[in-house]
Parts: C-alpha cells; sequence; structure tokens
C-alpha cells in the first residue's frame, strides 16, 4: 500500500506542476477520441471524416468548454447523416435537439457523461459507465449517460439498414418509432445504468465505514442482477459476456478513482459535536492515508492521548494552582518598592509648578460688546486698574518736572480720573 500511496503522490504531484501544459494535452486526447469515435460511427461526411480535420478539431476544442463542444458535435454528426439521407437527418435533427435542450437547462456541468456512455457502448464496454459515473458525476449523469447510449443505438441502426436512405419520410417515421423507440436492447441498457447510478449513490451517502467499496461491490451485484431480470423481461438478446467484462472493467477503474481520492484511514476516525444557536452538530472527520498533513495529525493524536490523561487524573491543590489563570494587577494596586515614594513626590511637585505657571500667566480678554455695562470681576481686576493709575502718575509727574507747569500735571490727572471713571 506504501508504494501505491509513493506512486500516486508523485503523478499527483506532476499533473500539480505541470497543469498549464498537462491538462490541455490530456483535453486534446480525450476530444481526439470523441471526434475518432464520432467519424467511426456516422462516418458518412467526407469532411468530417478526414484525420487532418479531425486533429484540427481536437486542437480547437481542448482549449474551448464541453458545451460548445456538444454543440459542434451535434452540427457534425448532422452533416454526416445528412450525407447519407435527408430525412434521417431531419429525425436525428429533431432528436438532438431535444437532448441538447435537456442537457443546457439541467445538466450543463456533466456533458462529459453524454460522449463518455457513447464511446464506451463503441467500444463494447458500455457496462463500466453507471459504475465510473455514479462515482464521478452521482444522479446527474442518469439523463446524460442515456443520451449517449441514445447516439450510439441511432448509429448502429444506420449501419444495419443499408437501404434506409431510400425510404420517404412517410415510412421513416414508422420505422424509427418501430425498430428505435422501442430498441429492446436500448431500453435495457437504460433501465440498468439507471438503476446502478441510482443504487451507488443513494449506498454512498450512508454514514458507514468503508462505505465508497461497499458502494462500488453493491453497484456491481445491483447492476448484474438489474441486467438479468431486465433482460429476462424484456426478452432481449443482449450479449451477458459483454456485461461481466464491463463489470470487472469498472470495479478494476473505480479502485483507480478511489485511490487518487484518497484512502481512508478508518481506525483515525474523529467525531467532533459542537453547538450554536440553532442547531447541534455532530461531524464525522476520517484522516486519509499519505496524505501530506499526516504527520502533523500523528503529533495533534499525541497531545490529545495526554490531554486524555491529564483530566483522569484527580485534582489536587498544586494542579488547581496551575490551572488557574493568572490575573495580572495593575500598576496601582502592585506592591510598592523603596523608588515609589520618592516617584510620588516628583509627581506632586510638578503638579504644582504646573499650577503656578496657569496662574502666572495673563488672562486674555475678548472684545467688550458693552463697556458702559461691564463691572471689575474680582481682586484681580481691581489691582490692574491699581498698577495701570500708578503709572499713570508717574508719567504725570515726569511731565510737571520737565514743563515746569501745573497744566501738563492738571491735565495727567484728568486723564487718570477719567480712566478711573
Amino acid at each position: 500500500m506504501e508504494q501505491v500511496l509513493l506512486v500516486r503522490n508523485k503523478i499527483r504531484d506532476f499533473l500539480r506542476e505541470y497543469d498549464e501544459i498537462v491538462r490541455p494535452i490530456l483535453r486534446f486526447v480525450w476530444c481526439f477520441i470523441v471526434f475518432s469515435t464520432i467519424n467511426s460511427m456516422y462516418g458518412y461526411s467526407e469532411i468530417f471524416n478526414d484525420k487532418i480535420i479531425t486533429i484540427l478539431l481536437s486542437v480547437i476544442f481542448a482549449i474551448f468548454n464541453e458545451k460548445f463542444m456538444f454543440f459542434v458535435i451535434g452540427i457534425i454528426l448532422v452533416a454526416n447523416v445528412y450525407s447519407l439521407s435527408l430525412p434521417v437527418a431531419l429525425i436525428f435533427l429533431v432528436m438532438y435537439v431535444a437532448m441538447y435542450c435537456i442537457y443546457i437547462k439541467f445538466f450543463p456541468e456533466v456533458g462529459y457523461v453524454i460522449m463518455l456512455s457513447a464511446v464506451l457502448c463503441y467500444f463494447n464496454v458500455g457496462y463500466t459507465v453507471p459504475i465510473i459515473v455514479a462515482l464521478v458525476a452521482g444522479l446527474t449523469g442518469i439523463v446524460p449517460a442515456a443520451f449517449g447510449v441514445m447516439i450510439y443505438d441511432f448509429s448502429v441502426l444506420i449501419k444495419d439498414n443499408p437501404a434506409i436512405d431510400e425510404m420517404e419520410l412517410t415510412d421513416m417515421i414508422p420505422f424509427f418509432m418501430d425498430n428505435f423507440f422501442k430498441n429492446r436492447d436500448m431500453i435495457l441498457t437504460i433501465i440498468v445504468f439507471a438503476v446502478t447510478i441510482a443504487v451507488v449513490y443513494a449506498v454512498s451517502k450512508i454514514p458507514v465505514n468503508y462505505i465508497a467499496y461497499i458502494a462500488v461491490g453493491i453497484g456491481a451485484v445491483t447492476e448484474i442482477i438489474t441486467f438479468i431480470v431486465a433482460s429476462t423481461s424484456l426478452e432481449s438478446d443482449a450479449d451477458t459476456g459483454k456485461m461481466f467484462m464491463g463489470v470487472l472493467i469498472a470495479l478494476i477503474i473505480a479502485a483507480i478513482i478511489q485511490v487518487f481520492r484518497g484512502i481512508l484511514d478508518y481506525p483515525r476516525t474523529e467525531n467532533v459535536q459542537f453547538e450554536d444557536d440553532d442547531y447541534f452538530y455532530y461531524v464525522k472527520a476520517v484522516p486519509k492515508l499519505g496524505s501530506e498533513k499526516e504527520e502533523d495529525a500523528d503529533l495533534i493524536d499525541e497531545i490529545r492521548h495526554e490531554v486524555k490523561k491529564r483530566k483522569k487524573r484527580p485534582e489536587t491543590a498544586e494542579t488547581k494552582e496551575k490551572s488557574a489563570p493568572r490575573i495580572e494587577t495593575p500598576a496601582e494596586d502592585a506592591p510598592q518598592t523603596e523608588d515609589a515614594p520618592k516617584a510620588k513626590d516628583t509627581l506632586q511637585a510638578e503638579d504644582k509648578k504646573e499650577a503656578k505657571r496657569e496662574e502666572a500667566l495673563p488672562v486674555k480678554k475678548g472684545p467688550e460688546k458693552n463697556p458702559s455695562n461691564t463691572k471689575p470681576s474680582g481682586n484681580k481686576s481691581e489691582r490692574r486698574n491699581n498698577q495701570g493709575n500708578k503709572g499713570q502718575s508717574r508719567k504725570a509727574g515726569n511731565g510737571n518736572k520737565k514743563g515746569g507747569g501745573k497744566g501738563s500735571g492738571n491735565r495727567s490727572q484728568g486723564s487718570g480720573s477719567k480712566k478711573k471713571n
């Protein structure tokens, strides 16, 4: 198993590293197989049956998406059938348009199943389809798989009746109703595909260990039983050997798909429970073997095992103290050291200096709207007025000494008295 996982990881790493190169190459190979198979089933047109045209179409549709590819495939099929007979082309065109509309409306993501079913039916391994489609596409693959069977059986009907190109349209419609839409082999194949896909998908959703392998095994048994019962009921002449071969190949392909998806390590399954305001959740987590995080998972298991051991131990006083959360006390509640009183004294001294500075700063006055109604506010305003009067009286005294007259002194006193008023 380790060697298988090692090879798987190397292939997966290579595909991831060179994805931009490998993906177009794989798409080219797939498109070439599809267009070559179409030419083999409906090779009536010389233009589309050319190998150069096939390679060119494969290169083009290695870039475009599947929806446009299926549309162009329809044009190629109608052109091939038109080269055989116009009435046959009209009938096929109506059928293909109906299939295309259903595909675009309901199954746009699984268009590859249509051509996969037609290609595998052409190579006589059509009974590998249901198990593979159930693993890859689920229930949405039932109808596209049936469309692929219809495209293949339409080509078989045309080849088995070479004189069909000489029929009139009025005779051709009853012919197709009896030989195509009532074809027992085609109905048998569609029934087997639908039942097997539904059973594999339903079983794979059961939450049980190893359910992917159980679903594949049950699907193989279901396919065999359904084939036997339906072929007996419809009295069909379908080949039982092809059916068994298809089931065997499907089991091998399913094992390869499961290896690349991931092999689950069920002994290390974990069940997790959690809840929110509205729901209670039960989660089952199963790790994969050979994953990149396997070493981390082993470490997590060791940690969880150690935690469980500690929980089982009885709690003592020491364990309680260790498990109790530590609460950091703020600086105010912390124990004071020898430098703490000095720090407080310096802070108080700085606060006092700031207060003295604020008192020494002059108070800024705003513009006075009504100076007559203003009143001196407090002792500070009276001190300022007295200082102004003293300064003016000193100026007046100096004027008297210089001028020697009383007029200048009187003027200074008069101005001082006005300021007092």
